[in-house]
């Protein structure tokens, strides 16, 4: 996969601190390890319909598909994604509504304070 240009980046990340409280939950959508091919579907849709630059980038230089392909690919070479971390959301009827993908980077190059 290319390089993105300066300035682009693929997603900011967050930190949850430990210690901290975790927010209420008022949905009624509920989570669960998400199958790969419906997965590579979603972030397909997901990336050919953004308004990220990131996504806008890499689906104008190879394709809605293969930019996908390509980030889902990439992710175990930068990424630590322990199994069942990727997730799908269902709402109370049990259909697909969305998708996290939670992940943490390799390398102390991007750690912060001396953590990952």
């Amino acid at each position: 996969m290319e390089d993105l240009r300066p300035g682009h980046y693929w997603k900011t990340p967050f930190v949850w601190e430990v210690g901290c409280p975790e927010p209420v939950s008022v949905s009624p959508l509920r989570y669960e390890a998400a199958e790969y091919e419906w997965l590579q579907d979603a972030v397909e849709q997901t990336m050919a319909t953004s308004m990220d630059a990131s996504d806008t980038f890499a689906v104008s230089q190879s394709g809605p598909s293969k930019a996908a392909s390509e980030l889902v690919a990439i992710a175990p070479e930068y990424f630590d994604t322990p199994p069942g971390w990727w997730q799908v959301a269902k709402d109370s009827e049990e259909n697909r509504v969305g998708f996290v993908l939670p992940v943490m980077f390799k390398g102390e190059r991007t750690w912060r304070n001396g953590r990952p």
